[in-house]
């Protein structure tokens, strides 16, 4: 997926399976982001990243000083979704778990949570406190975030579908650095 020109609701596809590159345009229908006909808005398209099955991509929408998440069904356009729309919420950093498009976790207000958008569902927060995470397996998530007990340390440490708590890792001083992989 590639956008040429970020103001533009348009995605351009490249399917690279055969040794010939097809190349298709993919326009994200009005309906889907918000403000779309709305006279002197600057529209900015971003993209996000893939599901495992190549299928769905998740996109960025910044408008008017706001932003949304869509997810864009790129072999049928007019099934994509705008999870801020369909579940009320503001997210950041959105990944997807597994192929079919509707489980995403992300960030909302520093906390993870799982969202099923062919339920509507907004899960428990998973992990609290996270500034960063990675999702492994579509069940495994490693993360980075703030110790909620001493503010002068940050931890990291993993979370698993199904735990009912996250499990702390390594804590640190915030003066050093402390990643996971």
């Amino acid at each position: 997926l590639s956008i040429t020109d970020a103001s533009q609701p348009n995605i351009q596809v490249a399917d690279i399976r055969s040794s010939e590159v097809k190349l298709s345009t993919i326009t994200l229908p009005a309906a889907l982001y918000t403000d779309a006909t709305t006279k002197d808005v600057v529209h900015t398209f971003t993209l996000g990243n893939w599901d495992t099955g190549g299928r769905y991509a998740l996109v960025n929408h910044a408008y008017s000083g706001k932003s949304e998440w869509l997810v864009v069904d790129t072999r049928d356009v007019s099934a994509s979704k705008n999870i801020t729309r369909v579940l009320d919420i503001d997210i950041a950093s959105p990944v997807f778990s597994g192929t079919n498009g509707n489980v995403v976790y992300a960030l909302s207000a520093g906390d993870i949570r799982k969202l099923d958008l062919a339920a509507a569902t907004i899960s428990r927060s998973l992990v609290s406190d996270v500034t960063a995470f990675s999702l492994y397996d579509n069940t495994i998530i490693t993360y980075e975030g703030k110790d909620t007990t001493d503010a002068t340390k940050h931890v990291v440490g993993v979370y698993r579908e199904g735990d009912s708590a996250p499990h702390i890792l390594r804590s640190a001083s915030t003066d050093l650095p402390l990643k996971i992989a």
